[in-house]
């Protein structure tokens, strides 16, 4: 009874008047679909139809149809959802046995068959239309896939190199193991965070060698796998043996060491190294070689014949770098000539050479040697410097030599490979003396000699250049202010001392002769003290012609001693005398202007009277002799004695 209840409530059935009663039942998800009138029979709800009467029956006309469900959702893909139709007449019964036509708006979704069985083909949603009568009724389906099985695409073990990145991917699949078209939010997780670590999207990045768990969770489902992180290598060095030397065709004293790294910077074991040398750069012990457990590989090397760098390479797997090793090759000395290219030229002490020394190295047969280490050293204070460390393909070393600043003589040394086993080569040159710098008096400056004569000593004037070498042949020209030389313009001699004499001017005193030098802007002066000769004139000063008699004179008698040239003479002895009137005093010293003076008192005799003046010995004489006007009678209580005269 609660059954025949039941399909009497379902809204396909419900409201009819006819005597049987109809229920459906629709299985969704896969579920087999039974229609409802086979349903219905089944239970005992339906008669059987009666036989069908020999006239063809009237089919009442369809007013309602109706589709059940009228909206369902399938979680996988490749579900089936049954769909039921029911047609109703006029009077709302059932129409049995009416022809129902279905179709799907879009069969990529799900599709429909004729008896209403829906089948899911992809996600999304679409409408299923069913036409009958006339009538059309549609039933919406939507195409949901459920996550019911996760899976992480890749072998058994997700595996990556140390300091790789690679992406995981993800399959999410629905009940009927179909794969989801657009995997839902996914969270990561790996077991071991310094070993690798996992972002958001699922991009691994591996940190160090080791195993670990890489783990995927959609909702409550799950899926692991195992991890690991390989070691691979991430750089190789030379560990020892570098800068080795040896003579060409010897072993070198050490072996050569590599040693491997991973990418963490941590020592890699197994990893082969392979070694190789350049042609002609000698032979290896071990060709490959596998690093130890510190990472380190190594083989021994014996160099080429022919002298110079030679070069050997080691190379890893996986490594796109090599590592260069360079071992020098020394000249054997029974077997190698160091000879100049060319004589160098002399150039001025201090300057460069105009060209560079160029020295050519070659063995005993002369094949030219290049590629050999070359270094150069000035001797005497000078400078070189090579254009290049090492020999051209011409066997050809250039230095650029400055010369020291002493001239004469210089030398520089060029030192071909190992010093101690080749002996260092010799280059000389000879460095002259620059253009004239300074001028500076040696001798004969500050002299004392008599007015127009010649100096005791010779003037010397040396000419030398910027570093202090004497000046040969320097022109010079000789401009005295007073006196005179032999010759104005004379040169230098070898030791750059131009030499002559000085005859001074007539005046008595401080004389000045300059001397220029060419190319020097600033002269040479020198100065000589010029005394003058022995007394040659004594005269007086002139004094007024006319006077009075028994008075002393206005100003004081001046006499003049000069040589013959007129040059003053100080403290000459000069003596007065007279037999008029009285001197004052009798005996006097010339000054430094040869002046000599008295204070005369006339006598009393009028007329002309006289005054005499000699030098001490009385070769040099001379008087003054001045009008004497008569004076006014002076009473006196005793005669005056008279100025006795010598």
């Amino acid at each position: 009874m609660a059954a025949r209840r039941s399909l009497a409530e379902h809204p396909i059935t419900r409201g009819t008047t006819r005597a049987f009663r109809l229920t459906a039942g629709v299985l969704s998800a896969g579920a087999a679909a039974i229609s409802i009138v086979s349903f219905a029979r089944s239970h005992g709800w339906l008669d059987e139809p009666a036989p069908a009467a020999a006239a063809t029956p009237v089919v009442p006309s369809a007013v309602w149809l109706g589709v059940w469900p009228e909206s369902d959702t399938a979680r996988s893909i490749g579900d089936t959802i049954q769909l039921t139709a029911a047609i109703k007449d006029a009077h709302g019964a059932l129409i049995p046995g009416a022809t129902v036509a279905w179709n799907s708006d879009d069969p990529s979704i799900a599709s429909v068959d004729e008896a209403g069985a829906v089948i899911t083909r992809r996600e999304g949603a679409v409408g299923i239309v069913a036409a009958a009568g006339g009538r059309i009724a549609r039933s919406r389906i939507v195409v949901a896939p459920r996550v019911a099985a996760v899976e992480i695409v890749f072998d058994s073990t997700f595996r990556l190199a140390e300091g790789q990145s690679k992406l995981a991917t993800l399959l999410a699949l629905d009940a009927r193991g179909h794969r989801l078209a657009a995997s839902p939010r996914a969270t990561w997780f790996t077991g071991d965070s310094s070993v690798a670590a996992v972002d958001s999207s699922g991009q691994v990045s591996g940190h160090t060698p080791g195993r670990s768990t890489l783990e995927v969770r959609i909702e409550s489902i799950a899926s692991r796998i195992e991890l690991e992180v390989v070691p691979v290598p991430g750089a190789a060095a030379l560990a020892s043996g570098a800068g080795q030397r040896a003579d060409a065709g010897s072993a070198l004293p050490l072996p050569v060491v590599i040693q491997v790294l991973s990418r963490g910077g941590k020592p890699l074991g197994g990893v082969p190294v392979r070694f190789a040398t350049e042609t002609g750069g000698g032979t290896t012990g071990a060709q490959t070689d596998l690093t130890d457990p510190q990472g380190r590989a190594c083989t021994s090397w014996s160099l080429g014949n022919v002298p110079g760098w030679q070069r050997l390479t080691a190379s890893v797997p996986g490594l796109d770098s090599v590592v260069v090793v360079r071992a020098e090759a020394d000249p054997i000395p029974q077997n190698t000539r160091v000879t100049l290219a060319s004589e160098p030229v002399s150039g001025v002490a201090g300057d460069s050479l105009t060209s560079p020394v160029t020295i050519r190295v070659t063995d005993s047969l002369g094949t030219a040697l290049g590629d050999l280490p070359v270094s150069w050293t000035a001797l005497d204070g000078g400078r070189i410097s090579g254009l290049a460390a090492r020999t051209d393909s011409m066997g050809e070393a250039r230095g650029v030599w400055t010369l020291g600043p002493k001239a004469g003589k210089q030398r520089a040394r060029a030192q071909v490979g190992n010093p101690r086993r080749l002996p260092v080569f010799t280059v000389t040159t000879t460095a002259v003396h620059g253009g004239a710098a300074l001028a500076e008096v040696i001798g004969g400056d500050g002299q004392k000699g008599s007015v127009a004569g010649a100096l005791a000593h010779s003037i010397l004037v040396r000419v030398t250049d910027r570093n202090g070498n004497r000046v040969s042949g320097a022109e010079m020209t000789i401009r005295p202010d007073a006196g005179s030389v032999a010759d104005s313009s004379i040169e230098a001699d070898e030791n750059g001392v131009a030499q002559f004499h000085w005859t001074l001017g007539r005046s008595a005193g401080a004389q000045r002769l300059k001397v220029h030098t060419a190319g020097i802007d600033v002269p040479v002066i020198l100065t000589a003290s010029a005394l003058p000769l022995k007394a040659a004139r004594i005269s007086f000063a002139p004094l007024a012609a006319v006077t009075s008699a028994n008075r002393a004179l206005a100003r004081p008698v001046r006499v003049n001693v000069t040589d013959q040239y007129g040059n003053p003479l100080k403290s000459q002895d000069v003596w007065f005398s007279t037999r008029d009137g009285r001197i004052n005093p009798m005996h006097a010293s010339t000054d430094p202007h040869g002046i000599a003076t008295a204070q005369w008192t006339l006598g009393s005799r009028s007329a002309s009277q006289a005054l005499s003046v000699s030098l001490k010995g009385g070769k040099l004489r001379d008087s003054l002799f001045i009008k004497v006007a008569a004076s006014k009678p002076v009473p006196t209580t005793a005669s005056a004695a008279p100025t006795v005269l010598h």
